[in-house]
């Protein structure tokens, strides 16, 4: 029985991290130059990071929890020691709202970046040449 159980845990678990696809993609915000990018892999949201075009600083997230419909990291910035929690909810599927607690109290809207969309479509240009 406890096999069983275990196996349907397993599955369970399973289905809700793949339904975080959705996360996955450029990010933006108007209140920050650095755009957020979120991969996605086997088990869910696997990555987050932050660069900056115009500095080329890379800001990376460490992932402290995930379900399904919101996953939570850790960001820490070594040069001005600011540190925040981030909590990422999907409120469709072009716009996140990321909660952040710590040095920096308040709630930011992402929009999906349009050079995601103009890089997929150049891709796929390439692609059938």
């Amino acid at each position: 029985m406890k096999t069983h159980l275990s196996i349907l845990a397993f599955i369970i678990f399973s289905f809700s991290l793949s339904a975080q696809d959705e996360f996955g993609g450029w990010w933006e915000s108007k209140t920050s130059k650095y755009v957020t990018i979120i991969h996605v892999g086997e088990y869910g949201v696997a990555s987050v990071i932050n660069y900056n075009p115009f500095s080329e600083n890379v800001l990376e997230e460490r992932i402290i929890k995930r379900n399904k419909k919101s996953f939570t990291t850790r960001l820490f910035n070594p040069e001005n020691g600011y540190s925040v929690k981030v909590k990422y909810k999907m409120k469709d599927k072009d716009n996140l709202t990321c909660k952040f607690t710590g040095d920096l109290n308040r709630t930011v809207h992402l929009k999906r970046s349009k050079f995601e969309s103009i890089n997929n479509k150049y891709s796929y240009n390439e692609n059938q040449s």
